[in-house]
C-alpha cells in the first residue's frame, strides 16, 4: 500500500510544510514513512536544503530484519558526472569509492560534496550531502560511483537504472564513457523488534567553498552549537613549484 499527503505535525506538535509518503508492507506489517521538506541551510540560513527522513516501524507482533537504502543521482548544473570531495581524502574522487571500508579512518564522513566542476577556485554549483544529523541514525555504508544505467549491465548484471535492487553495482562514474555519477546510502538490515522503529535521513542542499578564487579552499560543517563537533576541511591547489608539504593555520 502507498499513500502521500502534504504537511504533517511531529511528535512535539510542530507543523512541517513538505510531503509525507507512507508505504505499508501488509504481510509483514512493516510501515515506512518518508518525510521530505525544505529547511534552512546551516551555512546560508536560506531555504536551499532538502531534508529527507525515513521512519521505519515494525507494527507486527514478531521481530523482522529491516534495512533501507537511498540512490541519489548527482546531476548538477550541466554536469552529470560530477566529482566528489571526501573529508580526509587528499584528492577529488572522480572514479569510485566505498565508505567506510576505503576511508583512511574507516568511518563514515560527516558529509560529502559534489562539485559541478573539478576546480576548487571555480567549482560552480556545490551540492552538500550531510550524512549525520542529530537524533537520526547515521548510514552504515555509502558508495560513490556510476549511476546504475542499464548499459552497465555488461559490467555488472545488477545495473537496472531506477529499478536496481538493494545492491547498487559499484563501478567508476566514467564507465563506458557515460560520465553519470551517483551516491548510494545504506542503512543496513538489522533486527527490529515488535513495536520498535528506526529513524534515518540526510540533508542535501547548496553550499559554498570558501576559496574566493585562491589556491586554498575550506569547508566547515557539523553541529553548530555549544559543545558541538565541527569538521574543517582545507584543500590546496598545488603548483609545479610546490616541492614540500604545505602548512595551513586555523584560527578559531
Amino acid at each position: 500500500q502507498e499513500s502521500a499527503a502534504k504537511g504533517w505535525k511531529d511528535d512535539q506538535g510542530q507543523e512541517h510544510d513538505g510531503v509525507k509518503s507512507v508505504w505499508i508492507w501488509d504481510d509483514k506489517k512493516v510501515e515506512v514513512t518518508q518525510f521530505v521538506e525544505l529547511v534552512r541551510g546551516e551555512q546560508s540560513g536560506l531555504l536551499d536544503t532538502c531534508r529527507v527522513r525515513y521512519r521505519i516501524e515494525n507494527r507486527d507482533a514478531k521481530e523482522h530484519v529491516i534495512g533501507i537504502r537511498f540512490l541519489l543521482d548527482t546531476f548538477i548544473g550541466g554536469n552529470d558526472g560530477v566529482p566528489f570531495t571526501i573529508p580526509g581524502e587528499p584528492d577529488l574522487c572522480a572514479t569510485m569509492k566505498d565508505l567506510p571500508s576505503q576511508s583512511k579512518d574507516k568511518k563514515i564522513p560527516d558529509f560529502l560534496q559534489a562539485l559541478e566542476k573539478p576546480d576548487l577556485a571555480h567549482p560552480g554549483t556545490v551540492a552538500h550531502l550531510r550524512l549525520k544529523l542529530e537524533s537520526l541514525e547515521p548510514p552504515a555504508r555509502v558508495t560513490l560511483g556510476a549511476w546504475p544505467n542499464e548499459k552497465l549491465r555488461v559490467l555488472n548484471k545488477k545495473a537496472s537504472g531506477p529499478l536496481t535492487l538493494w545492491d547498487v553495482p559499484l563501478v567508476p562514474l566514467n564507465s563506458l564513457g557515460l560520465d553519470d555519477s551517483a551516491i548510494t546510502i545504506y542503512w543496513q538490515e538489522q533486527p527490529l523488534k515488535a513495536g520498535a522503529k528506526r529513524e534515518v535521513g540526510f540533508d542535501y542542499g547548496l553550499w559554498n567553498l570558501a576559496s574566493l578564487g585562491s589556491r586554498l579552499a575550506t569547508i566547515v560543517d557539523g553541529a553548530f552549537r555549544p559543545e558541538g563537533e565541527l569538521t574543517v576541511v582545507a584543500y590546496v591547489n598545488r603548483s609545479g613549484q610546490d616541492q614540500d608539504d604545505l602548512t595551513v593555520t586555523l584560527k578559531l
